[in-house]
């Protein structure tokens, strides 16, 4: 992905983030792992009525 901004405006703001973990890294992180959760959750769903 090519960069939208100028060093200095990127070095502006990434010196106004001042946390990790912030909300889009978060979700990142957390909406993989939601989507395998329910995969499974049908799989064992579909077990459950087969037996």
């Amino acid at each position: 992905m090519t960069d939208v901004h100028e060093p200095e405006v990127r070095s502006y703001n990434m010196s106004r983030i001042r946390s990790k973990d912030t909300k889009p890294e978060q979700q990142e992180l957390i909406q993989p792992l939601k989507m395998i959760r329910i995969f499974f959750r049908a799989v064992q769903d579909q077990a459950n009525l087969i037996c």
